[in-house]
């Protein structure tokens, strides 16, 4: 997260979805005491969390006077695809936790056996309580609280790189460059074709899609990526 009091913004970092080329253009200008970056211990769970990925009912609860101060600045959180920034999510946990499994080198069947048992992992509390899960967070835990509208701007990124320009209008800033990085150490695009996870991300991140269509975001933000349709035929 980057807030600029001085300037009376706040980006919310959604993971995967651009947030760290984002960040990276603004991040001179947050000047809030707190660090909202790396993995630090929360004082009052007394475990370690991801401080660039507070989810709203984290910001909330153990953040609530800077939570009550930003509620009326300029905002924006990005969302994606949420078939795409699954297999992007794969992609960062396998390389970053699961180095064992030498992923890249595995046959087809090998990785689907690898993704089966990664996605037997997920549980909402699991992605609470382990920081090293946070990027499967489903995307409306950063954009809104239960029963509430979206707090923030939201702004839908593709991987066209200027899709991520409308961030830098919502925040008041002059637009900066529009790349995008590609921050994984291999692409996991190619299970796009696997129903098993597509059958999942349907089912995990059902609120997720409800969510994007009520705020009527084109329909490829809640919709299989094109060429893939035949995987769930």
């Amino acid at each position: 997260m980057i807030v600029s009091h001085q300037h009376q913004f706040v980006f919310i970092h959604n993971p995967k979805c651009a947030g760290s080329s984002f960040r990276s253009q603004i991040g001179h200008l947050h000047d809030d005491p707190t660090s909202f970056w790396d993995i630090q211990t929360n004082e009052h769970l007394g475990l370690p969390q991801d401080f660039a990925h507070l989810r709203l009912w984290e910001l909330q609860a153990f953040h609530g006077d800077l939570f009550a101060r930003i509620a009326h600045y300029r905002s924006v959180v990005f969302v994606r695809n949420p078939f795409r920034r699954l297999v992007s999510s794969l992609s960062e946990h396998i390389a970053r936790f699961r180095p064992e499994f030498a992923f890249e080198t595995l046959d087809q069947a090998g990785q689907r056996e690898v993704i089966d048992g990664i996605l037997g992992e997920l549980s909402a509390e699991r992605l609470v309580a382990d920081f090293r899960y946070v990027h499967f967070s489903p995307q409306h835990w950063f954009i809104s609280l239960p029963g509430q509208p979206p707090a923030w701007t939201v702004v839908p990124i593709s991987d066209a790189p200027d899709s991520i320009l409308p961030g830098f209008d919502a925040l008041g800033l002059p637009r900066g460059a529009s790349d995008i990085t590609n921050q994984t150490a291999y692409s996991c695009r190619h299970l796009l074709s696997y129903p098993r996870l597509l059958l999942f991300t349907l089912d995990f991140y059902a609120a997720d899609f409800a969510l994007f269509r009520a705020l009527g975001l084109p329909d490829r933000f809640a919709a299989l990526p094109v060429g893939h349709e035949l995987a769930l035929a």
